[in-house]
Order: C-alpha cells, then sequence, then structure tokens
C-alpha cells in the first residue's frame, strides 16, 4: 500500500471545503461530536475506523484517502478496484 502522505485533519479539512461542507453539518449528518470534530481538524485526534468509516461516507470521499494515503480521492475509485478484484474470481 502508497505511504502516507499527508495528516487526516489535512484531508479532512480539504473534504469539508471541497464538498462545501461546515463542522456543524458534518455533526449531523454522522452524529459525531462537533467537539470531536474539532479535534479531528485541528489534528488533537484521529478517528478509529468506526469514526473514519462514518465520515468518509457522509463526505463521500475513500476512506484510505481520508487516512491521509496517496490513493484517489474519489469512493468510485474503491468500488471499481473491489468490483474488479470480486469479479476476477
Amino acid at each position: 500500500m502508497s505511504e502516507i502522505v499527508e495528516k487526516f485533519a489535512n484531508r479532512l479539512n480539504r473534504a469539508l471545503t471541497i464538498r462545501n461542507m461546515k463542522p456543524v453539518e458534518l455533526h449531523e449528518k454522522t452524529g459525531i461530536s462537533e467537539s470531536l470534530i474539532s479535534k479531528y481538524l485541528s489534528n488533537n485526534a484521529v478517528a478509529r475506523l468506526d469514526k473514519l468509516s462514518i465520515i468518509a461516507n457522509a463526505l463521500n470521499v475513500n476512506p484510505v484517502w481520508l487516512m491521509g494515503y496517496d490513493v484517489p480521492m474519489e469512493r468510485e475509485y474503491e468500488l471499481k478496484k473491489d468490483l474488479k478484484v470480486y469479479g476476477d474470481n
């Protein structure tokens, strides 16, 4: 797998900007507390896998990208890759 190239906080900030979403809207869509989202955005915490998945779904981004890895941001890439893997069987 690729190396981590960017911090989770940077990717989360970028995804919010691209999706034109405010942190409070992310809270409303995910149920994750505003204070925890604030910690994520200020790089004082990193989302665990369960929360990462919820956030990635709400922002419609690839969770691996959100973690900071050098992969495409869009979820479509992830789905196409999964379909290719399962289609080969």
